[in-house]
C-alpha cells in the first residue's frame, strides 16, 4: 500500500495550525483573532469558517442558493463585497491608486481589496505600518509579506478598492459559539452548528490519523484538538 503524502507547513505547532489552516485574507486584514471552527463528531470533519465581509455570505446564499460570487455578474459581486466591508466599518477611499498620497490616521490601517471576475473571488491585503509591508494570508498557507502592492495578481485579481479601518474589527459574519483558549493565547470560537452559507476549508480524519483536505486530495497533520475534551470552556 502506497503511503500518503502529508503536506508539511512552515509552522508545525499543532495549536498554531488552526491559524495556518483556517484564517483567510479578510480575517487577517481586519485583525479578527478568534478562529471559528466547526467539528462533526460523527464524521470527524473539521470545518473552518471562510470569513466574508459583513453579511456577504448570507446575502449571497439567500439571493442565489449558493455561496459562489461567480454565480452573479462581476459588477454585482463587487457591489456586494464593498457593501459588506462598509457593514463591518471599513471606510472606502475615493482614490483607487497608490500613486496618490494617502493619509492614514494613526488609529487606522490601510486595506486593499482585489477582485477576480474570472474566478468570482476576492483577496484582501493589509498594510503593516510597523514593517512597511503589505500582508496577505490565505487558508492553508502562512502569512506572506511584500514590499509593494501590485495592481494585478495571478488568477485575474485586480486592485479594486482601498479602505481604511480600525486596527481591530468585530465582523458581522461570525456567529458566536463556545470559546476555547489555548495556553499560548490562541482562541477558538466553536458554534454548535454550521449554517449553509458558512462554507470553508474542511478536513476529514483518515485512518492514519492525518487529515485530508476535502476536494483537494492533500493531507495535513492534525491541529491541536484539545477543545474536544472540554465540557465547560
Amino acid at each position: 500500500m502506497q503511503q500518503q503524502s502529508v503536506t508539511r507547513l512552515p509552522n508545525e505547532h499543532p495549536i498554531q495550525r488552526h491559524r495556518v489552516y483556517g484564517v483567510n485574507c479578510y480575517q487577517h486584514a481586519i485583525g479578527h483573532s478568534p478562529i471559528t471552527v466547526y467539528f462533526n463528531q460523527y464524521s470527524n470533519k473539521i470545518s473552518y469558517l471562510t470569513l466574508c465581509p459583513g453579511q456577504l455570505a448570507k446575502n449571497l446564499y439567500q439571493k442565489t442558493g449558493a455561496n459562489a460570487l461567480k454565480t452573479i455578474p462581476a459588477y454585482e459581486a463587487k457591489k456586494m463585497i464593498i457593501a459588506g466591508c462598509q457593514e463591518d466599518g471599513l471606510e472606502e477611499l475615493e482614490t483607487r491608486s497608490l500613486a496618490d498620497a494617502i493619509h492614514i490616521p494613526t488609529d487606522k490601517k490601510l486595506i486593499a481589496l482585489f477582485f477576480s471576475a474570472e474566478l468570482g473571488d476576492f483577496d484582501f491585503h493589509v498594510f503593516h505600518k510597523a514593517t512597511r509591508k503589505w500582508e496577505n494570508k490565505t487558508p492553508f498557507a502562512p502569512m506572506m509579506a511584500t514590499d509593494y502592492l501590485p495592481k494585478i495578481i495571478a488568477g485575474g485579481y485586480v486592485l479594486t478598492r482601498l479602505f481604511v479601518a480600525a486596527d481591530k474589527i468585530e465582523p458581522n459574519g461570525v456567529i458566536a459559539g463556545e470559546t476555547y483558549r489555548y495556553y499560548d493565547g490562541t482562541v477558538l470560537n466553536l458554534p454548535s452548528c454550521l449554517r449553509p452559507w458558512e462554507s470553508g476549508a474542511s478536513l476529514v480524519k483518515t485512518v492514519s490519523g492525518d487529515y485530508e483536505l476535502m476536494g483537494k486530495g492533500a493531507f495535513y497533520p492534525p491541529p491541536d484538538l484539545s477543545f474536544l475534551n472540554i465540557t465547560d470552556p
